[in-house]
């Protein structure tokens, strides 16, 4: 597939094309955060038809992920870290080792949310998603962790060890816990919902969720990098952040989608 690129304004650049023939022009170290949404080869009908990173054998899918994942640390600055968000099971197979071959581990993060579909009386009902957060190098990476406090609850403001420490460290707030409640998951009603003209659902995730990854892991102005687009949820969440972004599809429908949402924006 030969590359398309779309620049919206200075700050956004949108690639139409192959991810590994994509991220090849990319400049090395050049990219300060990655945050990804990766196809999870569950055979999903992203944009109307069923694509061949999704449907692969597990030690071609797993040759894959390797593949864009080495150009993803090229691409990657010193101080930068990548984030990928899947089901455990995914993760656990097809990236966990590999993530710690090329980068240095930070946190397994879990995101746990409510839904209205694939309710089942015949297991636990799977209803959470799991983000590797990995750093390229182990010290002097990028972590804003002020960006990122969870505001204490008006009951706890009256506690003497509340007190103490919003006084000694100035904060209002406690540190970012590694799960993340209370955060929709994007379906029908939802807001951000994009709707498809062929009434093709897409996996979606909420802005609210990847504006915490960008907050805390990259500075205003810097170059977030979403090598599997979709509908454009993380280049929407960086812009809004006023952070440069570079995003990858095949689809050109969804590539349509992401650039309508961030060009009222950029």
């Amino acid at each position: 597939m030969i590359e398309e690129e779309f620049p919206i304004g200075p700050n956004a650049q949108f690639k139409l094309g192959d991810v590994m023939e994509c991220l090849k022009s990319i400049p090395d170290n050049s990219v300060d955060l990655i945050v990804t949404d990766p196809p999870y080869n569950i055979g999903f009908k992203y944009g109307g038809r069923s694509r061949s990173d999704d449907k692969m054998k597990p030690n071609e899918y797993t040759a894959w992920v390797i593949e864009w994942l080495g150009e993803c640390n090229r691409v990657l600055a010193p101080h930068g870290s990548i984030y990928v968000i899947a089901y455990n099971d995914i993760l656990a197979k097809h990236y966990w080792y590999y993530m710690g071959v090329l980068f240095n581990y930070r946190r397994w993060l879990t995101w746990p949310y409510k839904m209205n579909y694939g309710h089942t009386l015949k297991n636990y009902v799977q209803a959470h998603r799991g983000i590797l957060y990995f750093t390229k190098r182990k010290k002097g990476y990028t972590f804003n962790g002020e960006e990122i406090l969870i505001p204490y609850e008006a009951k706890s403001l009256k506690a003497k060890h509340v007190i103490k420490s919003m006084k000694k460290h100035g904060r209002k707030g406690r540190p970012s816990y590694d799960w993340f409640k209370d955060i929709n998951v994007v379906q029908h009603t939802h807001a951000e919902k994009v709707k498809m003209p062929d009434g093709i659902e897409m996996n979606q995730i909420p802005e609210e969720l990847l504006s915490i990854f960008i907050k805390a892991s990259s500075n205003d102005g810097e170059l977030v990098l979403d090598p599997f687009s979709g509908t454009g949820s993380t280049a929407a969440a960086a812009v809004k952040l006023n952070r440069k972004v570079i995003v990858i599809d095949r689809e050109e429908r969804l590539l349509e989608a992401a650039i309508g949402r961030v060009s009222d924006y950029v």
